[in-house]
């Protein structure tokens, strides 16, 4: 497979097992109310709200799809 630009497609594998570190690290996140990201140079995402959307977006559009399937996975980027 390649991409129309000539560029290789590139397969990632994705373990079920990571995704639920991934989800679990998310939640533990929100838990402590962004605290580690904010003290690492996100406090104005924090502030803005966009901390929350992007990690519900995480958990609620990528992990727990990939965590209901119940399957490592291939991801295909293009």
């Amino acid at each position: 497979m390649e991409k129309s630009n000539n560029e290789p497609i590139q397969k990632v594998e994705v373990n079920i097992c990571h995704i639920n570190i991934l989800a679990d690290f998310l939640e533990v996140l929100k838990k402590d109310d962004y605290k580690a990201l904010r003290e690492n140079g996100y406090e104005f995402e924090y502030q803005n709200g966009f901390l929350q959307e992007w990690i519900d977006d995480l958990q609620n559009n990528f992990c727990k799809p990939l965590m209901k399937y119940d399957r490592d996975t291939q991801i295909i980027l293009e």
